[in-house]
């Protein structure tokens, strides 16, 4: 016998032992959190079996979300980095300045050193970065943050004959790749809200959901997942 939790009210936050409604294989599902309520379950990693994210600093827990702050005020998960893995959040910036919002990104003052990460500075773009030996950049859209309007966004990297960094605007319709030659150089655990620099990206940002995939999902996945999101979210007046 299988038992769905439903969330109509909020309560799985407090009550699931995992998460029974994910609708897509749960196979490389490594991190699932979706905050609000209390710090507690905020920490909660609905992925069964998986360790629970532990805080740096002391966030903001609201109704939905967590408000987080660059080096600051974070959520470190247990997630390791992998060679192909998917990101997706849903979150708003709360300010112009330059922020992490997932990721292990490391930015040194020669701006040399760069892993896992979706990152954005003030002209509020976002970057999916995956370093490599060869390469240092990252893939983008073209539809800037706003200021208070949350977005679903998702990071992929694909390995394979040709090796990509795909990075959606979820809620825009938009997706960014760039050819990333080269093994991953991979780094610590991923971290929400932040990463490891040790200066800037000081941005803060509100968080509602994280989820953190070992494996690549396909194009019909990402959208199945990002279609029970905006449902999640609108039971919550959340606009993705």
């Amino acid at each position: 016998m299988t038992v769905v939790i439903k969330d109509s009210n909020g309560s799985f936050r407090e009550k699931a032992l995992g998460w029974a409604g994910c609708p897509i294989d749960t196979a490389g599902l490594e991190v699932a959190h979706f905050f609000g309520g209390t710090l507690e379950n905020s920490l909660r990693n609905f992925t069964h079996g998986k360790a629970n994210s532990t805080v740096i600093g002391t966030p903001t827990v609201k109704a939905n979300s967590v408000a987080l702050q660059g080096r600051l005020n974070l959520i470190q998960t247990a997630m390791a980095d992998t060679n192909e893995s998917t990101l997706v959040v849903v979150f708003k910036p709360l300010e112009i300045a330059d922020a992490i919002i997932i990721g292990n990104l490391v930015s040194p003052a020669n701006n040399t050193t760069r892993r896992l990460a979706m990152a954005y500075s003030a002209p509020m773009t976002v970057t999916g970065f995956r370093t490599t030996d060869q390469n240092q950049s990252g893939a983008t859209t073209s539809t800037a943050l706003a200021v208070g309007a949350p977005v679903c966004l998702a990071l992929r990297n694909v390995m394979g004959a040709t090796p990509l960094v795909t990075f959606n605007n979820l809620t825009k319709g938009e997706v960014g790749t760039m050819a990333n030659p080269g093994p991953p150089v991979l780094g610590g655990a991923i971290r929400i809200g932040g990463a490891y620099n040790v200066a800037g990206y000081d941005g803060k940002t509100e968080v509602y959901a994280a989820l953190g995939f070992s494996r690549k999902l396909t194009d019909a996945e990402l959208g199945t997942l990002y279609a029970w999101l905006k449902a999640y979210c609108a039971r919550r007046a959340i606009p993705i």
